[in-house]
């Protein structure tokens, strides 16, 4: 979410970055103290719900660019994204707040997935089918600038997933395609699943995170798409 340069600079405050300028306002990690905290320093209008879960997404895009390979999916839903805060602290080196969140059990499906298949020189090949992607367990931290004043659009989210255990579930016409190339992107996504699997989970921390803040903790007034 953030400008290039504001990231980058965000970046360099980080290097060699002790704990000296840590400070932790929430010791428990409790939602009250976070809530109020996110309040008192933006001024966001306070939530006290769940995430629906379902959640509905009107349109995902999932690139795996290591393998040439995107799908674009229509009305996917969602269940799992009431989170567990893990770590809340502010950085008053790099004047931004850390929020993690460990979200577990999450499950992404669609019926309506288009599949594209990357062609050096030509059109693509496009295919139809669904998909289910089941994590046992991601975790998304954000970076969020400006500590006397938030600014939740700049935030920057790191996802982390090391589970074994994910699982990726492609419908029988996602490689139904006589073109090589559709059998060389099917070879390469399962060959190497687990490492496809976090490619993939890396563009949905930011949908996660900024869903699980808005409507349990805070809402910034920020369009989540």
């Amino acid at each position: 979410m953030g400008e290039p340069g504001e990231v980058f600079d965000n970046l360099l405050n980080q290097i060699d970055n002790g704990e000296d300028e840590i400070e932790r306002p929430c010791k428990s990690l409790d939602n009250h103290c976070i809530r109020n905290w996110l309040h008192d320093h933006s001024g966001c209008k306070k939530t006290y719900g769940s995430v629906p879960d379902p959640l509905h997404r009107a349109q995902a895009t999932e690139q795996v660019p290591r393998i040439n390979f995107t799908f674009s999916a229509i009305d996917v839903s969602y269940n799992g994204l009431n989170g567990r805060i893990e770590e809340f602290y502010v950085n008053r080196k790099t004047d931004q707040v850390v929020f993690a969140v460990e979200f577990r059990n999450v499950v992404f499906q669609t019926n309506n997935s288009y599949n594209i298949f990357y062609r050096r020189a030509k059109e693509p090949v496009v295919t139809n089918s669904y998909y289910i992607i089941r994590l046992s367990s991601v975790i998304v931290t954000a970076t969020i600038p400006r500590i006397d004043n938030l600014r939740y659009d700049r935030s920057e989210h790191f996802t982390y997933s090391n589970d074994p255990t994910s699982s990726f579930i492609l419908g029988p016409t996602t490689f139904a395609h006589r073109d090589p190339v559709v059998q060389k992107v099917a070879l390469a996504l399962i060959s190497n699943l687990p490492v496809n699997l976090r490619e993939i989970v890396i563009s949905e921390g930011p949908f996660l995170m900024a869903n699980f803040i808005q409507y349990t903790l805070c809402d910034f007034g920020i369009k989540v798409i």
